[in-house]
């Protein structure tokens, strides 16, 4: 019995392996086919021997992942190689990109998967507050939700409907009437990134279904103010990625269905759908052209200052200037969008993979994928208190969004420090969740 255990284990993770080559060739096809013959800004200069060396480092990296344990961090390492190091890879190739940078890249995320296999979890024992009721925390959460919808509602008004047409969302995005004030964007990704996917989770869980109508109408009132098309998308995530982990109690059949359903929509919406826009979303927005992004702060940075603990701190706690401004034209990422997009009025923003090199250089990539390692190992702590599928929905768009957002920026240090209070003050969720 026990060897057929092992061998069906290894079937399965060579098919996940299968399924990973086939959503980076439909990728790689999609891009070839659809997107570099009418789009000046994703050139294709494909190079073969870039090509092979780039599947021999993703082969490694990928059976450098603990594939057989329903584990936080087997899940979310999963999450990075699939949806940044995939398209990393892709890129790197189709458009002769740098071998250094990209080496280093796969070097320091092989020394992350090496430290989380080597790492006991980490156990929350810091001494946070203990809150009498875990309702408390839940209410509190939904109370937050409610006071930014007045507060945003008393500096806009009511929103309008347009960005219920999905094409004019940047109509509102670009029409410069939605005011936040000075914390607001942060108090807004905080509510999208971390509180509403942590609130969505539970009342799934809990099959709560009036309370998780309400946060998701709060969701999508912040929504029509904004135009930000991925608070549409974070609750599709979350729900849908609780509901596949919480049914089979891994993750093995949830990795098979993302990746086949991404494989089949990166080869079939080019061909059905007339318009550019689906298929930039999809494919270009979310996955290769966070890719290609990285490589241009790479070589952005190469020849200009790196940052540093720039804007990594609060200006009254630390005040550490940026060499470049902040905003418009000023800020890095508006001069790597003007260079390398000639759009100067975009904001080119990147993730945790190119934020190490933007800070420190190739020491800085190592540095951030060893934190990351140990925020890996912490959400491990979380899971023996709270259960798999609850920890996997509370930080699966935040652990997503890294492809966009820097991990020195405040937002994943939010997300640890509710989990943390979340683990010392529920009543026995490893119990109710499962």
């Amino acid at each position: 019995m026990w060897q057929n255990y092992l061998v069906e284990k290894k079937r399965n993770v060579l098919w996940l392996y299968i399924w990973m080559l086939i959503l980076k060739i439909s990728m790689e096809y999609s891009y070839i086919v659809f997107l570099a013959p009418i789009n000046k800004y994703a050139p294709l200069a494909f190079n073969g021997n870039k090509y092979l060396y780039g599947l021999i480092c993703l082969t490694i990296l990928f059976f450098g992942i603990c594939h057989g344990r329903p584990t936080i961090s087997s899940f979310f390492l999963q999450m990075v190689l699939y949806f940044q190091m995939v398209p990393l890879t892709s890129i790197y190739a189709l458009c002769d990109k740098s071998t250094i940078y990209y080496s280093c890249v796969c070097a320091a995320v092989f020394l992350c998967e090496w430290v989380v296999a080597k790492m006991n979890p980490i156990p929350c024992n810091i001494c946070i507050p203990r809150i009498p009721q875990e309702r408390i925390i839940t209410v509190g959460s939904c109370l937050l939700i409610v006071l930014f919808i007045i507060y945003i509602y008393l500096l806009n008004g009511l929103p309008t409907l347009t960005a219920l047409n999905l094409m004019d969302v940047y109509k509102v995005r670009l029409s410069g009437n939605y005011q936040l004030g000075q914390y607001g964007g942060f108090l807004q990704i905080l509510i999208t990134k971390i509180v509403v996917p942590v609130l969505l989770t539970k009342f799934f869980l809990e099959k709560r279904w009036l309370s998780l109508l309400l946060v998701l109408g709060g969701e999508v009132v912040i929504y029509l103010y904004s135009g930000h098309k991925t608070f549409l998308f974070a609750p599709a995530l979350v729900l849908g990625t609780v509901f596949l982990v919480h049914r089979d109690g891994s993750s093995g059949q949830y990795w098979k269905w993302v990746c086949g359903m991404l494989s089949v929509l990166c080869v079939t919406v080019p061909h059905i759908s007339q318009t550019y826009y689906p298929w930039a979303f999809l494919v270009w927005r979310s996955l290769l052209g966070p890719a290609a992004n990285s490589f241009y702060y790479f070589d952005f940075f190469s020849t200009h200052p790196l940052e540093g603990l720039a804007r990594v701190f609060p200006s009254w706690l630390l005040p550490i200037e940026s060499h470049y401004g902040i905003g418009y034209p000023d800020g890095y990422g508006f001069q790597i969008a003007s260079i390398y997009y000639d759009s100067p009025a975009m904001e080119c923003n990147n993730g945790f993979l190119s934020e190490g090199f933007m800070r420190w250089g190739y020491t800085g990539i190592f540095a951030l994928l060893i934190l990351f390692a140990i925020l890996l190992k912490l959400a491990d702590g979380f899971q023996e208190k709270m259960g798999y599928a609850f920890a996997v929905g509370c930080g699966v768009y935040i652990i997503f969004g890294l492809a966009d957002i820097h991990i020195l920026r405040g937002y994943v240090l939010a997300w640890v420090l509710l989990m943390m209070v979340m683990q010392r003050n529920g009543s026995n969720s490893k119990t109710d969740y499962g």
